[in-house]
């Protein structure tokens, strides 16, 4: 019996370190995943001028962005609310984006849609997608460092 209770304490530390390291390696993927989104949002404004409520919609639809739970939420809200109060709320109910940088950084996507004409709004939308692949070059070498840290520490403990 005291073989075991040694055996899981040990192997605490262990847990702990990769599902640190899971984290901010999920961290790191949403992050991409957002820049895509905004490809994608990007490339509906140029060529095809979709409506920003039915592109939404069909973004939540969309299994390329499954991790994005947002999403999800956003499609309820968009019932209730007008788009950018939807939206804001969306996020703000978003618990699995970890920093509040990157949560103000996604709700200011909800001035920029539908706020001036199309040229206006990619051209924002280009500003944001740069300050995201910034947080993402942070949130890569976070993984790099920290992960690797979290793994080998927890595995020595």
């Amino acid at each position: 019996m005291k073989i075991l209770g040694v055996l899981l304490i040990s192997l605490c530390p262990i847990i702990l370190g990769f599902k640190k390291s899971r984290n901010l390696k999920q961290n790191q993927n949403r992050i991409e995943k957002i820049i895509e989104l905004i490809n994608f949002i990007i490339s509906e404004l140029k060529y095809k001028k979709t409506e920003i409520t039915t592109m939404f919609y069909n973004f939540s639809e969309n299994d390329n962005f499954k991790d994005l739970e947002f999403l999800q939420i956003l499609k309820k809200n968009l019932n209730s609310y007008p788009f950018p109060k939807a939206f804001k709320n969306s996020i703000e109910n978003w618990e699995n984006l970890s920093s509040n940088q990157d949560k103000n950084l996604l709700k200011s996507l909800s001035n920029i849609l539908g706020s001036t004409d199309s040229k206006g709004q990619i051209s924002n939308l280009q500003y944001t997608k740069f300050l995201f692949e910034e947080r993402l070059k942070d949130a890569k070498k976070n993984y790099t460092e920290k992960g690797k840290i979290s793994r080998s520490l927890g595995t020595l403990l």
